[in-house]
Formats: C-alpha cells, structure tokens, sequence
C-alpha cells in the first residue's frame, strides 16, 4: 500500500465527517435552508450539525494519538466509527424525507391542510383590536385556515402577481363581475418538494392598474377579505392599496406555522 492510501486510510473517519460537515455548512452558513426546509427541519440541522463537528473533533484527537499502521486493519466497527458513519446519513434523511409532516390533507384544498395546520392566533370569528393602520397582517395560510369569515376582513397580505385570463374567471368565478387577479404564494410543510400553491383572488377597482403590471412581481396588497362561497374555497380580496415590495427572505409559508411571514 502506497503512504498516501495509507494516510488516506488512516484518516477516513475525519474526512468522511468533513465532508458532511462542509455540505451542512453550505446550505446553512449561505442561507440555502430558507428556500426548502421548513423551520423544525432547520434546526434539526443546526443541531445535527453541531453535534458533528464534536465527533469530528474527537475523531481528530483519537485518529492523531493513534500510530499509523503499516496494512490496513481487518474489517471491524469501534462506537465512534459506527456512528460517525451512520449519524450523518441519518440527519440528512430526516432533513430531506418529505412524508415525515404530510397527511390526507396534504392533498386536499388549502383550506382543509390548513385547518390541520399548527394553531393559527388570528381568529376571524373573534378578531383582535383593529392595529392603528387598520389592517390586520395575515399570510394566505392564515386566512385559509380560518373556518369561516363572518364579515370582511381588513388584511394586509405579501405575495406574487398572477393574471387570470377571461376563460379562467368565467370557469371559477362564472358570475363575477369585472376585473379579478391572483395573489398566491406556496406552503411547504417540510421542504420545496411538497410545495403548494395558495392564493386568493383580487378583485375591485385597483385590480386594473394591477393587470396593467407584469406577473409574477410580488406585491403587498391591502383591502377586505371574505369568503367567495365556492366549492372548493376561494378567498376574495376587495383591493383598496398595493405597493410592488422585495421578494421576502423566507419566500415560502409553513403549514406548521401558519402565523409566520
């Protein structure tokens, strides 16, 4: 055997272990987490992660203090060597598997996933005090998950731009009058894999200067939320402000927590 698969050989628990590390430490350090895991996920990692760059650590000290052998070592697992084996394939499952937050629901209409979803503060039956600028901020979850809108909603919600065309309006809202768009965003529950669209319909005089602007700009709106009484459950929103805003850090929403924005 040469002295470099030697060495090689002698140091493979450390390397293997850097090189999870180095993987981990890109998608965390740069920021990659936010666009396809979902918080829980997230720190999963960082713990993961942490836990190791101890082993690593240890890994260096007893791999250091250990005499090099002249021949490989017959076939055989130590505690250490077993679980930095097998740990990081574990964490990367658990922060990979897409099933591990999924139900029935998942494959429903958003209303009916997001009414399985964490517990959502707002409560359209009861609202809170009107905030001083006199809208309440709401995400798309949080208004879907709501089992029923007694009476509009003043609701501020971010999100993109998408034209609907005259055959779409008249196949979902058939007795609708005058110009409709869409605001929608995706929810994930554990990462982009699960992704799916939610939106609500905007409506309103404003909804003309909105299709004058190119789609897919994501857009803060402002104006009065209601249920549309359709099957299945579409949101509508009367258009009163909108402002173009950056596409937000964390773009996605979360299932299991539905008050984030």
């Amino acid at each position: 055997m040469s002295s470099m698969a030697r060495i090689l050989h002698h140091w493979r628990g450390p390397l293997h272990l850097t090189g999870w590390l180095a993987l981990f430490g890109l998608i965390l350090l740069n920021g990659d987490d936010s666009y396809y895991l979902a918080r829980l996920q997230t720190q999963i990692l960082w713990a993961g992660s942490a836990l190791l760059a101890l082993m690593l650590l240890a890994s260096v000290l007893r791999t250091a203090r250990a005499p090099m052998p002249a021949q490989p070592p017959g076939a055989g697992w130590s505690v250490l060597g077993a679980v930095s084996a097998f740990a990081p394939l574990t964490l990367f499952l658990i922060t990979g598997v897409t099933t591990l937050t999924l139900n029935s629901a998942s494959f429903s209409a958003p209303g009916a996933r997001a009414a399985q979803s964490a517990r959502i503060a707002f409560n359209a039956a009861h609202p809170p005090p009107l905030p001083a600028d006199g809208y309440y901020d709401l995400n798309l979850v949080a208004l879907y998950g709501q089992r029923e809108i007694p009476a509009p909603i003043p609701a501020r919600v971010v999100g993109k731009l998408s034209h609907i065309t005259p055959e779409q309006a008249q196949r979902h809202l058939p007795n609708h009058a005058g110009p409709i768009a869409m605001l929608y965003r995706h929810a994930i529950a554990c990462c982009a894999a699960d992704a799916t669209p939610v939106g609500v319909i905007l409506e309103g005089e404003a909804v003309a200067q909105l299709n004058a602007q190119p789609g897919n700009i994501w857009i803060s709106v402002e104006g009065m939320a209601r249920d549309g009484g359709q099957q299945p459950r579409l949101i509508l929103l009367d258009v009163q402000h909108w402002r173009e805003v950056e596409k937000p850090a964390k773009p996605y929403l979360y299932w299991l927590n539905p008050d984030s924005q």
